[in-house]
């Protein structure tokens, strides 16, 4: 790359860090990324800065303009995120985030590191050009006057409809100030109170990154006839999953073999989903493009929604879906396509195949590469299938167990804990159901196994409501009736919806709640599934069998 001579000059001449260096006589290798090229100036400062002062005098200002003009155009053209932060308090979690973030690629704007000459104009111009308002939410930032003023000025955009996402990253559970609340008060928090720091930021980094990827996918549509790519789905990373590496290595073996069909088959809540997930996370590289489709009714409606498989030039909203016919039509368009454009370097991931689909067949007869979790066996109609059991690894139980119970274990009770799970037949679900209970009543593993054995101990009581919420083991494995009204009333909206679920802030706005906190404690006691990088929310469908089984509501 070829030195700008007037950069140069305006360096060496007026950059303020240069009279440091002058005083200690210190060479200096300075690495300037403009434009996403590295170029390196070697300088030697005392014995060039006087030549050029006297000789190029003229070129002083030139150079101090073209070097604001490059930096303006990094700062307010480049930036994906602007980050809003009381920086007394959090400076040191924004770094964090901010090398998170900009280690897979996406841009950061934060103050002080990023301000030119005028710090309130910056803040404003950077928040007009950015992407994802990134509001790092506790007691103090809550009440900073600063930061209200930055929530303004996004929140200005987002009312008007620009686009620009609004994202409150909560580190601490102190109440938000009525201030925030009247910006953001119908916006979802993404929780980042919960230790380790890592995997929160993982979460924001993921969630983020899903958010860019969607909108550059619809900035960069155009209205052509031809059909150009699939976009993929991109996969959570759930930092609670443990074990099963002997099942994703036999996944990988039969789906690399002459039949590259696979059936994913066990009880409900097995890990099934969850399995399938990991395998893709696990061997991503062998894939060009991995899709994930949730089965709701039939195949033909999964195929043909854009929330599945979004076609660049095939969308939704290009097409007539008025009738039977149409809808036929369109459906057979894209997987004709998806036939004819990918090979076994395509995952498709069918994730609760739970019902007989007379377009299975057809379905089947593409080079891609599928995987389908089921509760049927399909084994006797001569499909390849792996059943998926009860983890047997006694260190994957406890480490499963631990994740979700954080006090501390006493000696001997990992061998109360194995008697525990064999209670629940080693059930996933009801392991983690059965941790965050005990964790949430305080409840010892010493106690929880007396109560399974029948003995009346000081803590039989405890111990009882804690089972309420999980017995009747596989068939009622929630105890509906120990939630509040308000809280099951929640549940049974939700049960309504197709199984992939719903935005949480379009829940939210459609059954009118006063706040999210019932909806965050629901998901906190495992019993509504949510999605961290969509803000999606879905209840189990084990869930919601036991409410469609129990509440009269559904037997009218």
């Amino acid at each position: 790359m070829t030195i700008n001579s007037s950069l140069l000059i305006y360096f060496i001449v007026c950059h303020p860090l240069f009279y440091i260096f002058h005083a200690f006589n210190i060479s200096l290798i300075i690495y300037n990324n403009t434009e996403s090229k590295f170029c390196m100036y070697i300088l030697i400062y005392r014995r060039i800065r006087k030549r050029i002062v006297l000789q190029f005098p003229r070129c002083l200002s030139y150079a101090k303009i073209e070097l604001l003009s490059i930096q303006k155009r990094g700062a307010f053209m480049q930036h994906e995120v602007f980050i809003s932060y009381h920086r007394n308090s959090s400076a040191e979690l924004v770094e964090h985030i901010v090398a998170a973030l900009e280690s897979h690629g996406i841009k950061c704007w934060y103050a002080p590191r990023d301000v030119d000459s005028s710090y309130a104009g910056d803040i404003v111009k950077a928040i007009n050009t950015c992407k994802v308002f990134l509001l790092v939410i506790n007691e103090q930032s809550s009440h900073s006057a600063h930061v209200l003023n930055e929530i303004d000025c996004a929140f200005n955009r987002f009312h008007q409809h620009e686009s620009i996402r609004l994202l409150p990253f909560r580190t601490d559970n102190r109440e938000i100030s009525d201030d925030v609340r009247y910006y953001l008060g119908r916006i979802h928090f993404l929780d980042g109170t919960e230790p380790p720091e890592e995997d929160r930021i993982n979460a924001l980094v993921s969630r983020i990154s899903y958010w860019i990827q969607s909108s550059e996918w619809n900035n960069n549509a155009q209205p052509v006839v031809q059909v150009q790519s699939i976009h993929s789905t991109t996969l959570v990373h759930n930092t609670n999953f443990v074990g099963r590496a002997s099942e994703l290595n036999e996944i990988y073996r039969l789906l690399h073999s002459d039949n590259n069909k696979l059936f994913l088959c066990g009880t409900g809540g097995i890990g099934k989903s969850e399995l399938a997930r990991q395998y893709g996370l696990k061997f991503q590289n062998e894939y060009r493009t991995i899709l994930w489709f949730t089965y709701n009714s039939t195949l033909e409606d999964m195929i043909i929604t854009d929330q599945f498989l979004l076609i660049h030039g095939l969308e939704n909203e290009k097409q007539d879906l008025t009738t039977p016919q149409a809808r036929e039509t369109y459906y057979y368009k894209k997987l004709n396509y998806l036939k004819e454009h990918c090979d076994k370097h395509t995952l498709l991931i069918i994730d609760n195949f739970d019902a007989e689909d007379e377009r299975t067949q057809e379905l089947l007869e593409g080079p891609y590469s599928v995987i389908f979790t089921t509760r049927i066996s399909r084994e006797k109609d001569g499909y390849q299938e792996l059943s998926i059991h009860p983890m047997d690894n006694p260190e994957d139980l406890i480490a499963l167990f631990q994740k979700f119970y954080k006090r501390p274990l006493q000696s001997g009770d990992d061998m109360i804990l194995l008697q525990i799970f064999d209670k629940i037949a080693r059930h996933t679900y009801g392991i983690e159901l059965l941790a965050r209970q005990m964790q949430a009543s305080r409840m010892s593993p010493a106690s929880m196994l007396d109560f399974f054995n029948g003995k009346e101990t000081p803590a039989s009581r405890r111990s009882h409501i804690v089972m309420e919420h999980i017995l009747n083991v596989m068939t009622d494995l929630f105890h509906l009736g120990s939630l509040t009204e308000e809280k099951l009333s929640i549940l049974k909206n939700m049960a309504l919806l197709p199984v992939e679920g719903i935005e949480t802030e379009t829940f939210f706005d459609l059954t009118e709640l006063d706040d999210f906190m019932l909806i965050d404690e629901l998901i906190d006691s495992s019993f509504i599934q949510y999605n961290y990088i969509t803000d999606v929310i879905s209840l189990h469908p084990l869930i919601v069998n036991t409410i469609q089984k129990n509440d009269s509501d559904f037997r009218l």
